[in-house]
């Protein structure tokens, strides 16, 4: 998933929406899914990246989510649940 965003400088566009701000709101929000246990599915955001440094507002930010399930209809409604 990627976000964007306006970008800027953190001193002159402090204020503009920031893309890694909203990657972070968005794993919070991933980190209060639930599953079921039975039959298992599971999933993680495994990596994330963004923002070009310190002092910028980031344009962009992304994360790679890796969903599994022993169940295919588990699967696709986990999908459902992230991207939608």
């Amino acid at each position: 998933m990627t976000f964007h965003g306006p970008g800027g400088h953190s001193w002159n566009a402090f204020g503009l929406p920031s893309a890694i701000h909203a990657l972070g709101r968005a794993i919070a929000k991933i980190g209060n899914i639930v599953t079921p246990s039975d039959p298992k599915t599971t999933f993680t955001v495994g990596t994330i990246t963004g923002g070009t440094s310190v002092n910028s507002i980031a344009a962009e930010a992304s994360m790679l989510v890796d969903l599994r399930s022993a169940s295919e209809t588990e699967l696709k409604t986990l999908e459902n649940v992230f991207f939608n």
